[in-house]
């Protein structure tokens, strides 16, 4: 009975594992090539969220992963970020970005100016499991060998058209 208490106790006292799921996808058209990503939400990460700023007004953040199975790598990954106004029935995406992180933190395409991202939500509705998302992108997105700087060489440029489709955590 000792020996179960005391199992009873280590497994209590080790650290929680953060759980992910997966909670949406993203399809695009990246310079005529398909691809796909995987949105994960993992607990404590702020990657593909929703974040309540006010009524009617939801700052917006997808995080479109190469792999389930490593979520958190960036090399590949395609990030959108927009504000989500919902006045009346129609929701409205604005002040859009657009990042696709090619070769990670190193080098990609950016769309971070305004104008050259533009999103179109399709869906927005709020339920007990969080905000059910779903939309449409197209952006012209130059590139950058100086991604935290948000550097681009206008003369190097891809569009990206694509889709996504989630069901974000709520903040």
């Amino acid at each position: 009975m000792k020996r179960l208490a005391r199992a009873m106790i280590l497994v209590l006292l080790l650290p929680a594992q953060a759980s992910a799921a997966e909670v949406g996808r993203i399809t695009a058209m990246v310079d005529g090539n398909r691809h796909d990503w995987v949105l994960i939400n993992e607990t404590g990460s702020p990657r593909n969220a929703a974040r309540v700023v006010m009524n009617g007004l939801d700052d917006i953040l997808l995080w479109g992963a190469v792999s389930a199975a490593d979520p958190a790598t960036p090399v590949g990954a395609l990030r959108l970020h927009f504000s989500l106004i919902t006045i009346g029935q129609t929701p409205k995406a604005a002040d859009a970005t657009l990042q696709y992180l090619q070769n990670g933190d190193k080098s990609g395409y950016l769309a971070v100016e305004d104008g050259l991202t533009h999103i179109t939500v399709t869906r927005a509705e709020t339920q007990a499991d969080g905000l059910h998302l779903a939309g449409t992108f197209t952006a012209r997105a130059g590139f950058s060998e100086q991604i935290n700087l948000r550097l681009t060489d206008k003369l190097r440029t891809i569009q990206i058209d694509g889709s996504f489709e989630a069901v974000l955590p709520t903040e």
